[in-house]
C-alpha cells in the first residue's frame, strides 16, 4: 500500500514499477482492510459506505453491496460500534469493494466471524 519502504524487491501493477503515494496506489484500485477494520463506530453503515464511495470514480451501487451482504441492509441504519464482529468485516470488506477494487488486500480476512 506504499505506507511502509519495501527493502528489497518490485511489486508491479499495470507494469508500474515507480514507487507511488498510497494515495495513488489507492487509485489504481488497490484497497486494503486492515485487520482492526478501521471503520467509523460513530456512523452508519451506510455512511460508513459513502465516505468510502466519495472518492471512487466507479462507485458501486449499495445495491450491488447488499446483494453480496444482505444483513448489511438490514443494519444499514445502525452505528458500526453496534455491529457484531462479523458484521463489521463484512462492512470493512464492502467498503473496499464498494470503491470497485481489483485487488483487495486482506488483513485477518476471518477475525470476529464465527464458525
Amino acid at each position: 500500500m506504499g505506507v511502509l519502504a519495501p527493502d528489497s524487491g518490485q511489486i508491479r501493477l499495470d507494469a508500474s514499477d515507480r514507487r507511488l503515494p498510497p494515495s495513488a496506489i489507492a487509485n489504481m484500485g488497490v484497497q486494503l482492510v486492515p485487520e482492526e477494520r478501521a471503520i467509523f463506530g460513530g456512523l452508519t453503515v451506510e455512511e460508513n459506505l459513502r465516505i468510502a464511495a466519495l472518492t471512487a470514480p466507479n462507485a458501486w451501487s449499495f445495491d450491488r453491496i447488499y446483494q453480496l451482504f444482505p444483513r448489511l441492509k438490514e443494519r444499514r441504519k445502525s452505528a458500526g460500534r453496534t455491529l457484531s464482529g462479523g458484521e463489521q468485516q463484512m462492512l470493512a470488506i464492502a467498503r473496499a469493494l464498494i470503491r470497485d477494487a481489483r485487488i483487495i488486500l486482506l488483513d485477518e480476512p476471518f477475525e470476529g466471524l464465527a464458525h
